[in-house]
């Protein structure tokens, strides 16, 4: 129990630091523009650089609002609540859902590839379709060509893996990425993320009694969700 209440205190520790690195930057843009306001509110201002301004202010608004959310859903998953009410789904309609909903974002194409048409499971859905989602846009971000979701079984696992053919994760990174709030410096210009969307699924699996691994080489990279088909309550 103490270091189970020690490593809590280290992580929200670390997760205010981080939230304040984070925050700073939008924040900082914020206070600028406020600045600058008057200059932009002038009667014979532009009118297109107005709204040009006042649009970037939103987007900081938003960079803030979204970084919040996630900060929110992640401790969200922090314990392990006993009494979760599970649900039954089938995991095959999940799957095919999350890919209609997703798919208009990008040109690349995501492949579903299983052996059976139903798949029924008790769980909390919604998070394996947050977790899965979050794999999903990730991908989307990085692949060439195409997205591979493969779903396996054995008598008593699932194994959900999203793959895709893009750069691969730098070896010292793959140790690093469930981290929270951690994001790899060679990619770190084309990530518009907070480093939180593989921490908390993370947590989504640790919640199923699962969990996620990664592989990464020049062919692919591979995101491996495990977990029971029956929650032990």
């Amino acid at each position: 129990m103490a270091r189970h209440i020690s490593a809590l205190i280290e992580n929200q520790k670390h997760l205010s630091n981080a939230v304040s690195h984070e925050i700073r930057t939008p924040l900082a843009r914020l206070k600028f523009a406020l600045a600058l306001m008057p200059m932009y509110c002038q009667p014979d201002s532009d009118e297109q650089k107005r709204q040009d301004f006042l649009d970037e202010m939103q987007l900081d608004i938003k960079e803030m609002e979204d970084l919040l959310q996630e900060l929110l859903t992640y401790a969200s998953l922090e314990s392990q609540r006993e009494g979760i009410q599970l649900d039954e789904y089938d995991l095959i309609n999940l799957i095919n859902q999350s890919i209609k909903r997703l798919e208009t974002l990008s040109p690349t194409p995501i492949i579903l590839k299983t052996e059976v048409e139903k798949l029924p499971l008790f769980g909390e859905p919604a998070l394996i379709e947050r977790a899965l989602q979050n794999l999903l846009t990730n991908a989307q971000r990085f692949a060439r060509t195409e997205i591979i979701i493969e779903v396996k079984q054995t008598q008593h696992r699932v194994n959900l893996s999203v793959s895709n053919n893009g750069e691969p994760i730098p070896s010292v990174d793959l140790p690093k990425v469930f981290e929270p709030f951690y994001r790899s410096q060679s990619v770190q210009n084309g990530n518009k993320g907070h480093g939180l969307g593989l921490a908390i699924i993370k947590r989504i699996m640790q919640r199923h009694q699962g969990n996620v691994s990664v592989t990464s080489d020049e062919q692919h990279t591979r995101f491996n969700l495990i977990w029971p088909k029956k929650r032990k309550l």
